[in-house]
């Protein structure tokens, strides 16, 4: 609703898109974190490496914060797989979650646990390859 009320108002996709994610960011800064408001700040991270300029921009609302940009940069070197990122399409990815709950019988729920995993698991390119050529033929 909106992306339909601004798409009135302004013209360009574009901007409109952009501003409904900082309208969003705005509103819910606990969350979500907006993609487009993510990538401008990192963008201006990378590109000017201030701390400064960051936070002002998120202060404005054009951006995410500095810490929140920390946080990604760790969380994606952390990953590993930041270096194969030009192999990405090159491979067959599925993600697979799972719920598991402990003692969830009880009547009160006290002592009871409930966790979920997911992982992500990736065929290896010479395979994802092989079997592309195996469904060709």
């Amino acid at each position: 609703m909106l992306y339909q009320l601004l798409s009135g108002l302004v013209r360009d996709d574009v901007k409109c898109f952009a501003i409904s994610n900082a309208v969003v960011q705005a509103s819910r800064p606990r969350s979500v974190i907006s993609p487009v408001l993510l990538g401008v700040g990192v963008e201006m991270d990378h590109v000017f490496g201030s701390c400064w300029l960051v936070d002002e921009l998120s202060r404005l609302g054009f951006s995410v914060s500095y810490d929140e940009i920390s946080w990604y940069k760790q969380s994606v070197l952390q990953d590993g797989t930041f270096g194969n990122v030009s192999h990405y399409p090159a491979r067959f990815t599925r993600t697979v979650a799972d719920n598991v709950d402990h003692n969830s019988s009880t009547l009160d729920g006290s002592g009871s646990f409930h966790g979920m995993g997911v992982i992500a698991a990736s065929t290896p390119t010479e395979g994802y390859q092989q079997a592309i050529t195996r469904q060709a033929v």
